[in-house]
């Protein structure tokens, strides 16, 4: 758990993590550097670091000496007094990591060209060779891969290390130069909001299962074991429990499920190994309300980039309808109202980007069209920044959608940008394809969707982002009592148009963001392993 340098002793994690994928995305992956500060230094203090790096497979260590400001800072080793930020100075990650030791991710796997017999020989092999070869030169050269930056988006935190949607997660992101973090918002039994990727997800993202029968009971679907004619099965969703009963909750990494199991606390199997789950069980991970993350992110003097989860879900219209009264009017009002209330503000391009440079500035997602429209349409609003998400292709009209969520047809998308919404996001196998000759290209989807929003070069908006970057895992290629997918890759759901076509190991992930940024142009990456766009933001795109 990151904590502040200044107490002693302290505890200082940076780490990486992911896993498979849905519309919905559900992963991480990992790895994890570490150190301990001994508890009386008061002065500047060199420390080595050894930093064990889980990556697609391959295990090495690296020590690194890093200067640290510890305990008092009163003066340094000279007796000159050390300058004190200002309050409004934007915040710097706690370790400041040397580009050699980033590009060591990316080096960890060699760059491969599975379609040639003679790679040494094959002309399309060595293009990419030397591709991937000036981007780890750029990284490793780089002095500072995670100043902070507005084009990294912390998908939920950072889950490929820390538990999501937590304090410790979030922390982790900031560290990692992620200009936007990010809390999923759903609606509790007493009409609040908390902060869960899933609204019905607690089963296998908390210890409600294993720690808290008490609670068992009051689950949409409470814990049913296998037996012979049916697989073990519990739904627990955020609207079954009041806050005060949700944050007896500990998060925990998301879990993989055994659907076999007979006890409730066999149900959970943890998680795959492509990610890293380290942190998670260091200490409880309190679950976190809407409030005390837009508190969070203001005491850090960062930005935001939350969800309105789940509204077109018939499980949570029916709760608004029956239990509250309500619909996804009254939530997203709500929402909007709580993020003005808390002090962040939205603002027209380039003013906007001043802004979060900041600190400060929001922009506001949502899957559901409906709330995209209302948030343009409503004072509740009064200008934030919206971004509209979908995951699948869909080249007809609305009415071909089954619900208003997932929908990115033409007529939708057109709409939306007439309305004002400033950022279109599909998700990055939409973004991506590739040549006859295994180069990543951009799609021809992103040039449509390009055309449709009325995207402008040199206008920040209307602008494309997308999702999201190491959510997905690799099966391993050798024996391994891991649990799969074990390896972190270009693989999944993510990946799912141009894997083993243009994209084969791990170091192919920088040509995804090369693309993506240079190519498509978007204005920012989520990611659950924030410190990866954070690099190649600020060491190749500057």
């Amino acid at each position: 758990e990151s904590v502040n340098l200044r107490r002693t002793p302290a505890i200082v994690a940076m780490a990486s993590d992911g896993s498979y994928a849905d519309l919905d995305e559900s992963d991480h992956s990992g790895t994890l550097m570490a150190m301990e500060i001994g508890e009386n230094h008061r002065r500047r203090t060199a420390v080595n670091i050894l930093g064990g790096f889980l990556l697609t497979g391959a295990v090495f260590a690296i020590g690194l000496e890093v200067g640290i400001a510890v305990g008092d800072n009163s003066g340094d080793d000279n007796g000159q007094t050390c300058p004190t930020p200002t309050p409004s100075a934007p915040p710097k990650p706690s370790l400041t990591a040397p580009g050699w030791l980033v590009e060591r991710v990316y080096h960890a796997s060699p760059v491969a060209c599975p379609w040639s017999a003679d790679p040494h020989n094959d002309a399309d092999c060595r293009w990419r060779t030397e591709r991937i070869e000036s981007l780890r030169r750029d990284i490793a050269l780089c002095r500072d891969p995670l100043r902070r930056n507005m084009h990294t988006f912390a998908h939920r935190g950072a889950p490929l290390v820390a538990p999501e949607e937590t304090m410790s997660s979030w922390q982790i992101g900031i560290e990692s130069g992620a200009g936007f973090i990010e809390c999923d918002a759903s609606v509790t039994k007493d009409g609040e909001l908390i902060c869960r990727h899933g609204t019905c997800d607690l089963q296998f993202t908390t210890d409600l299962l294993d720690n808290h029968p008490e609670l068992v009971s009051k689950c949409r679907v409470p814990f049913q074991p296998a037996n012979d004619s049916a697989v073990a099965q519990a739904e627990c969703c955020t609207f079954d429990f009041t806050v005060q009963e949700l944050q007896t909750l500990c998060a925990r990494m998301e879990s993989l499920v055994n659907f076999s199991a007979v006890d409730r606390r066999d149900y959970q199997l943890g998680p795959p190994g492509f990610r890293s789950g380290y942190l998670a069980t260091n200490t409880c991970h309190q679950l976190v309300t809407f409030d005390d993350y837009l508190q969070f992110a203001k005491d850090h003097n960062t930005n935001v980039i939350p969800e309105l989860k789940d509204t077109a879900v018939t499980a949570v219209e029916n709760f608004l309808n029956r239990t509250l009264g309500k619909d996804y009017r009254w939530l997203a009002d709500k929402f909007a109202s709580k993020v003005l209330a808390a002090g962040f503000r939205g603002a027209n391009g380039s003013t906007w980007l001043q802004l979060a440079e900041r600190g400060g500035a929001a922009a506001m997602q949502t899957f559901d069209h409906r709330v995209a429209h209302r948030w343009k349409d409503v004072e509740a609003s009064r200008g934030l920044v919206v971004e509209y998400l979908w995951g699948t292709f869909n080249n007809g009209t609305m009415d071909t959608c089954t619900k208003p969520l997932d929908c990115g047809t033409p007529d939708v998308l057109t709409s939306l940008s007439q309305k004002g919404v400033e950022i279109f996001a599909p998700p990055i196998p939409l973004l991506l394809s590739n040549t006859s000759t295994h180069r990543l290209v951009a799609s021809d989807h992103s040039v449509l969707y390009k055309n449709l929003i009325k995207q402008r070069d040199g206008q920040t908006f209307p602008a494309l982002s997308s999702w999201s970057l190491e959510r997905s895992g690799c099966a391993s290629a050798v024996a391994t009592a891991e649990r799969e997918p074990s390896t972190i890759g270009p693989c999944g759901f993510y990946y799912n148009t141009v894997a083993n076509q243009g994209v084969f190991s791990e170091p192919d992930v920088l040509l995804a963001m090369d693309v993506l940024f240079r190519d498509v142009n978007i204005v920012g990456l989520f990611a659950d392993f924030p410190a990866s766009v954070s690099t190649y933001v600020n060491c190749v795109k500057r």
